[in-house]
This record gives structure tokens, sequence and C-alpha cells, in this order.
């Protein structure tokens, strides 16, 4: 369902009460729940304070509570819409992101959309009003409803439909595009020099600089690889060793100072950019490769 098809004058914006249940009229308590990877939803209906009906499913799992919120209220919206006897219903939910949802006229959710729809057909001949409610307070009916989609988590099977939303798409794809990353990673023979130091592919931020980054590639104005593009005649540091990024961080007399301050495990290359110490006393030792290091 897509908002662009109306009009923007059209748009609807869905406004919610923060009053609690007065026990007088119809009051309906929807909520959501995700449990053990299974989702939830439900809903109580209470007349002057007496239980007089009460529903729930069990969601997919790639549900998400916002999408079992949201489902909550749409079943309460949908008994008020079949409902022949009475005219005036208050609906309670303890997801004030729902509701703020609901209250946004230009939210483009799909699924708050086709409550807003029904909410405009319902108030041409009933009276409604959503209200935000606090959770575990103990409110019977936010309490009850809480306990019925807990119930519903754990029914055989789904019993009702949403569609994945839009963030579970893109996780999906987020942890594909990881697992075929990690494959190519593993299969390479490009990047090693990283690789002794980075393991496993993980979407998250490294304390990155420049000179951190020559390290982690073995990139940089180190002797050894200046002598691969023939730029240098030895590949050799002053010290007579092999002059690679990891010869300067790990062995070369000249850095000895900074080095012996890094802490971390030997046996376990990858322990060594676990401190932001570590990272700037390594960065501190490319820093003086760099500055010692004669211009090619």
């Amino acid at each position: 369902m897509d908002i662009y098809s109306k009009h923007p004058n059209r748009w609807l914006s869905i406004p919610f009460g923060m009053e609690d249940p007065s026990f007088e009229n119809i009051e309906i308590c929807t909520d959501g729940s995700k449990m053990n990877g299974k989702t939830g939803t439900a809903m109580v209906v209470y007349y002057h304070g007496t239980l007089i009906d009460q529903r729930k499913h069990r969601l997919p799992n790639h549900a998400t509570v916002f999408q079992a919120e949201v489902m909550g209220i749409k079943m309460a919206l949908e008994f008020v819409n079949n409902s022949a006897a009475w005219h005036r219903f208050h609906v309670f939910s303890d997801s004030r992101s729902t509701l703020q949802a609901l209250s946004n006229e230009v939210n483009t959710s799909p699924c708050i959309a086709e409550i807003k729809d029904l909410y405009e057909t319902i108030v041409k001949t009933k009276w409604v009003r959503l209200h935000w409610i606090k959770a575990h307070v103990g409110h019977e009916g936010n309490e009850a409803a809480d306990a019925l989609a807990k119930e519903a988590t754990e029914l055989p099977h789904p019993d009702a439909q949403v569609a994945k939303s839009r963030g579970s798409v893109n996780k999906l794809l987020r942890d594909e595009m990881i697992q075929i990353w990690k494959k190519h990673w593993n299969a390479s023979g490009n990047g090693r020099q990283t690789a002794k130091y980075i393991k496993e592919v993980k979407v998250h931020k490294h304390l990155i600089n420049k000179y951190l980054l020559q390290f982690l590639t073995g990139h940089g104005r180190f002797p050894y690889y200046f002598h691969r593009f023939n730029l240098i005649n030895s590949p050799n540091c002053s010290c007579g060793q092999i002059g690679d990024a990891d010869h300067y961080v790990w062995q070369c007399p000249s850095t000895s100072n900074l080095r012996n301050q890094l802490v971390f495990d030997r046996n376990n290359p990858t322990t060594l950019l676990e401190s932001r110490e570590n990272v700037q006393i390594i960065s501190k030792i490319i820093a003086w490769v760099c500055e010692t290091t004669a211009q090619v």
C-alpha cells in the first residue's frame, strides 16, 4: 500500500490520548510479543470492566515486535468495524512507537497505511479513540493482552501473515552479503597481511588511520614494499632484517621502546588490535618508519 497514491491533503494522522482505562463502554487492549524467536499478537475486549472477547495470533518468525503491536491494533479496529452492538470504543496500546507512527501523517509503512484506511472507514459511523498506556503497572487489560500475546508465541504454527519488514529484508541481504564476503575473503590469495590480524569479516568500525592502514595492508614506506617495485636495491631494514610492516612492530631493535609497550597474546596476532592503546602504539611505530625511511 502506497501513501503516495493519495493526494497529500488526504494523508491521515490518527491522534492518541494518554488516559487510563475507565471501565466504561467498550475498551480494547492490545499487545505484541517476541519470545525465543517467535512472535505473537493479541487483543482483549472489555465491556464495563468485564472480559467479553479475546483473540491471539502467532505471526511468522520474521515478524518484528513493532509489526506485532501494529497487528494488535489492527485486530482491535477490525473488531470495532464489525461490531453492530456498540458505537463508542477505546483502544489501548503500550507501544508508543506504533501510536506515534499512526499519528505521523507521512509514515510510509504499508501496515500503518492499512490501519489508517480502516480507521478512516470506521469513523464515518462510529467513535473510536486510541490511547497509550504504560506497560506492566498493573492495568488489568494490558496485563491480559500481554499474557495472551506471549501465549500466542507458543502456538504450533503461525496463523496470521505479515510481510517481511524493510528492516528484516535489509538484515537478510546484509547477512547474505557478509557470508559471500567471508567465502571470498577466506578463498582469496590477496589481503593476507590484513588476514593475519583480522581473521573474520565483520561489519563494524576499526580504529583506522593512515598509519594503521599501512601496517594492515603492508603497503607503506617499508623497504620490502619499495623493493617489490624496484624502487630501492634492498628489501632490508637498516638492522639487516627484511623491512616489512610486521618487522617494525614485532622485531626491529629501533622500535623496541614502543613495541615493548604492546600488550597482546603473541600466539594470537588478532589480539593486537583489541585495545585502543595498541592501535596508538602501532600508529606511532609506523609514523616513525615513514619519517625515517628515505624518499624514493
